[in-house]
């Protein structure tokens, strides 16, 4: 039974036709903070993780770690701060 809720839910995030990247830190305590709240969250298999510690070019619109960036269709929401704790604590469904 197991097995089938987990193919269910594969099926509902292939089907919901965003790209999530989630900008990090090593050096950030709130990067640190959101990776261990997504450890046990069910996003996680939704959202690209990407440090930026390595990065030649940080996308502009990415000024400050962790930052969550949400991608549906021709929408860009930017997350970061309060918001994006909150979004990963009670993400939607």
């Amino acid at each position: 039974m197991r097995n089938n809720a987990y193919k269910s839910m594969l099926k509902h995030v292939k089907n919901l036709k965003m790209n999530n990247t989630l900008y990090i830190s090593k050096f950030c305590m709130h990067s640190k903070k959101i990776l261990e709240n997504l450890e046990s969250n069910r996003i996680k298999m939704q959202i690209q993780i990407i440090s930026v510690d390595t990065m030649n070019n940080i996308p502009i619109y990415v000024d400050r770690v962790p930052t969550l960036i949400i991608e549906e269709k021709n929408n860009r929401k930017i997350l970061t701060d309060e918001e994006l704790f909150d979004y990963i604590v009670d993400p939607p469904l």
